[in-house]
């Protein structure tokens, strides 16, 4: 069955554990693709206070989250927990492709 408000999601019954499954998915990469541009060709524009250092897909923090606290809904933490998940997401080489340049948090 195919969510009709969200089409990048299916929603189907586990017919074994009798459980709702939600199978979410996400194009990432124009953002990778971004990401790269910006690393390679634009890394002497950003000048100044505020800078963009890393574009994270949803997809990727909802994966996270879910690994961390054993559900998906990024929405409903706190904000401070929400910063350091992406402040170890930015600085750590596994999700190097997410940032925009060299800089760290």
């Amino acid at each position: 069955m195919e969510d009709i408000y969200n089409p990048n999601q299916d929603i189907h019954i586990d017919r074994a554990s009798r459980k709702l499954v939600v199978r979410k998915q996400q194009d990432t990469n124009p953002i990778l693709e971004d990401n790269k541009v910006a690393r390679n060709h634009r890394a002497n524009e950003q000048k100044g206070e505020l800078q963009r250092i890393a574009q994270i897909p949803l997809i990727a923090l909802q994966i996270k989250t879910k690994e961390l606290f054993g559900h998906s809904n990024w929405y409903s933490l706190h904000k401070s927990v929400k910063k350091e998940i992406i402040k170890k997401m930015v600085n750590s080489n596994e999700f190097q492709n997410f940032r925009v340049g060299s800089k760290r948090l």
